[in-house]
Formats: C-alpha cells, structure tokens, sequence
C-alpha cells in the first residue's frame, strides 16, 4: 500500500511534467520570440544544476537503480529519487518511470523494515516485495511486477520470494488502479486474433528487436566513454548536455522525449494500409 502511494504520487508528477513540456513546446515556444525561447534553455541550464546538486547530495539516487536494488546499496533517497526522476523526465530527457518506480519501491520497503526493526534476512525479501510493487504500480501490471522479482532480482522461483512479491504487487496496483483507474498505461485497442500464418514475421521481429536490444545495451553501457571526453570538464556538464539536446529534439521531433509511452500509444493510431 506504501510502495503503491509513493509511486502514484511519481506517476502524477511525471504526466504533469509530460502535459506541461508537450503545452509549452506546442503553445508557448513555437509563437514565442528569441528571448523567449531562449529563456526555456536557461531553465533546462537551472534543472540540470538541480539534478547535478541530487547527484552530489545522493549519488545512489544516480541511473535507473536497478543494479541499486539488486546491490542492494540503499540509503535516504526517496525524496531525491521522486524529485530527480520528476524533473529530469517531466523536461524530456529519454528515460523510463520503470527503472525508478522499482528504486523508490525499494527503498519504501527497507525504510519501512527499518521502522519495525526487521531482521537482515526480512529486509531483503521485503526490498524484493518493494521492487515488485514499485514495478507493479507504475505499469497497473501486478503480474510483471513479480515475474521481474522473480527473475532479475532472485534469478529463481521461490515461495518465499513468491508470497510476499505477490501481494505486494496486488496491493501497490489496487491503490494506483484507485489513483489512475483500470485503464492500462498502454493502449492497443480492441487487437484481432494474430493470424498462424504471418507467425513468420513474428519470428524475424524478434531477431531484429533482439539485435537492436544488444545494440542500444552496448551503447548504453559504453556511453561514458563520450562523457569522458575533455569538453565535459564536471558532471553538471554532462548533465546540462543532455537536457540541452532534449531541448533541441523538443523542436524536430517532441515524440521521443520522456518515457515513450505517449509514442508507443501512438502507433497504435496511425493510418494504415488496407489489404
């Protein structure tokens, strides 16, 4: 229920920052004058100074924070978690609400054990049930919520991790589902049966996602090297870097800004060709 409140609260923040940056994109810079516009930069310049201050006050609060989790290296960084994920995404930089919605539920769940003075031992399985119900709650997706404590966290199937990752994702998702309703965060429609005979195609999508998933790991993984470069003299640099170019691509193309929610709901209305 705790993990369920905390992460509603994340996903408010992120849609209003989402409706904000897409109103102001749309009604605010595309009529307003040089000063204007450059006036929205000058904003981006002061976020990524707040978000660099984060870093620096809780450098655990720093990446996705799964490997966090799954480190189990957590400390007092919730509010910084919630305050970060919100700016830095609700201005546009390409980044998931998964990654941190597990974090914070994470972190929710250790405090919470350390309030009622729990054993070692059941502070972990309640980290697992945190991340669980963190994941759950920011998709309406309880079942994804303990498959991912399941298999990324725990890497086996057991009762144990089982019970309580499972209620705690039904609860988490119960309180956001009363927060955002039933309606699922994606939204395909009413889809008809996929015919056997194009399960070719299926086959060669999958190929195809899978290269392009090692492709985007590798440069994920690998991006410091660019961050490395002299040109970045501090953090705050690469910081303000990154938003700078979200603001770039708020101009050509606003569609890839934040978490693609927006854009995989998208797709799903565009025309398409009949036969």
């Amino acid at each position: 229920i705790l993990s369920g409140t905390v992460i509603s609260f994340f996903r408010w923040g992120l849609e209003m920052g989402t409706v904000w940056r897409q109103w102001i994109y749309a009604n605010v810079l595309a009529s307003g004058g040089i000063l204007l516009n450059l006036g929205w930069f000058a904003v981006l310049l002061a976020a990524a100074l707040l978000l660099w201050r984060l870093g620096v006050y809780e450098p655990n609060a720093g990446g996705s924070g799964i490997p966090q989790v799954k480190g189990v290296i957590l400390g007092g960084i919730l509010w910084v978690k919630l305050v970060g994920g919100i700016v830095g995404i609700g201005l546009g930089l390409s980044l998931g609400r998964e990654g941190p919605s597990i974090q914070i539920g994470a972190v929710t769940a250790q405090g919470l054990s350390r309030a009622f003075g729990r054993t070692r031992m059941e502070e972990r399985y309640l980290i697992t049930a945190g991340a669980s119900a963190g994941l759950a709650a920011a998709f309406n997706a309880p079942l994804a919520g303990v498959m991912f404590a399941l298999e990324e966290l725990h890497r086996n199937f057991s009762g144990v991790v089982l019970a309580p990752s499972m209620a705690a994702a039904l609860l988490a998702t119960m309180v956001s589902r009363y927060v955002f309703g039933r309606a699922p965060v994606f939204h395909f429609g009413m889809l008809p049966p996929f015919p056997l005979r194009y399960m070719w195609i299926v086959v060669i999508l999958g190929i195809i996602i899978g290269f392009a998933g090692v492709i985007f790991n590798k440069g994920l993984l690998n991006i410091h090297y660019f961050y490395d470069l002299p040109v970045f003299r501090n953090q705050y640099m690469r910081i303000a870097f990154a938003l700078c170019m979200a603001g770039v691509l708020g101009y050509v193309f606003p569609e890839v800004l934040g978490g693609g929610n927006d854009l995989v709901n998208s797709l799903y209305t565009l025309p398409r060709t009949s036969g």
